[in-house]
């Protein structure tokens, strides 16, 4: 099926997960082996109880031979969520550090390797519960008066870069930001609010800034 067109420029879901499988993650092997050389690195010796550290894609892929247990990131625990999502409530002013695709990096765990992660049936509502902190806190963040000042889109962690578009000033605003879920809302409010700024106050570049092509995000389904 088609995607409508506001959303042809994004990312998948699927090639979201793509990104997120180069991150590394410990595995326990169930074979043994010398070192190996692949296009991405070397990694290795697998030698059982031993740890090693293998890219997300590479631990998947023996995990759906059985040929390794995927020992779950730290911060992918229940207690450790619960404490997150009661600090993300606590902090009106920022957000709790994670890695940058938290909820990719989980998804795949959950779907392939759910036998190795405690409690994985917790871990998918904690997951969701801490998605919907993050979506609200920016949303109210968005009506903000700091938003186009920056202000408040330093403590998102998002970085918006004018693109030059004709003589008469912005023409839209690329948006990058970590929080993944609500990228396509954010881009489209603040080209949105960028219009409208523009007009009010002339913007007028010396230079046409460098622009940075970040495609805006999708919500991955946890269920």
């Amino acid at each position: 099926m088609a995607l409508p067109r506001q959303l042809q420029p994004s990312l998948t879901p699927d090639e979201l997960a793509f990104l997120a499988e180069e991150d590394v993650v410990d595995i326990v092997p169930l074979f043994s082996m010398t070192k190996v050389r692949l296009l991405s690195g070397i990694y290795g010796p697998f030698t059982p109880p031993s740890a090693a550290s293998v890219p997300l894609w590479l631990a998947l892929s023996l995990k759906k031979k059985r040929k390794c247990r995927v020992v779950a990131p730290d911060w992918l625990a229940p207690e450790k969520l619960q404490a997150l999502i009661n600090d993300e409530k606590n902090n009106a002013e920022g957000f709790e550090p994670l890695p940058r695709r938290f909820l990719e990096t989980s998804k795949l765990l959950l779907d392939i390797a759910p036998d190795d992660l405690p409690q994985p049936a917790a871990l998918r509502s904690l997951l969701k519960d801490l998605r919907e902190v993050r979506q609200a806190k920016i949303r109210l963040g968005l009506q903000s008066e700091g938003v186009m000042r920056g202000s408040y889109l330093q403590r998102l962690g998002t970085t918006i870069i004018p693109c030059r578009g004709n003589a008469d000033g912005v023409s839209h605003w690329n948006v990058q930001t970590p929080q993944n879920t609500i990228g396509c809302t954010l881009r489209h409010e603040i080209n949105w609010c960028s219009q409208q700024y523009s007009r009010v106050t002339h913007l007028e570049f010396s230079s046409p800034p460098l622009c940075l092509v970040a495609a805006p995000f999708r919500p991955l389904d946890l269920v």
